[in-house]
């Protein structure tokens, strides 16, 4: 997801994982987010200002006029991410050593 673009499949709680967005019926294997690196700048320019957080999950919207940041949590649930991307100690370190 790193360009913005959604991988095959997506997870739900009670169903099994799908390739299509069960009411819009998009197809999530290469939809591209809206906004994407708009997103990523907004992000950017928020991070410093926010003191006293180790990590920080960031919940956007994505609306007609661009990305809007609803909320940002300090305690938030990677299970999702674990879930879909099998794992995310490789991508952590090597972001640790940037």
């Amino acid at each position: 997801i790193e360009k913005g673009e959604l991988e095959k499949y997506g997870y739900f709680y009670d169903r099994p994982r799908t390739t299509h967005h069960p009411v819009s019926n998009i197809k999530y294997e290469g939809y591209k987010l809206p906004y994407w690196d708009e997103t990523i700048d907004m992000i950017k320019k928020a991070h410093p200002v926010i003191f006293g957080f180790s990590t920080i999950g960031w919940d956007i919207a994505f609306t007609p006029d661009g990305p809007v940041i609803v909320e940002i949590n300090q305690r938030f649930s990677v299970k999702g991410l674990q879930i879909c991307n099998g794992g995310l100690r490789k991508r952590w370190e090597e972001l640790k050593k940037k």
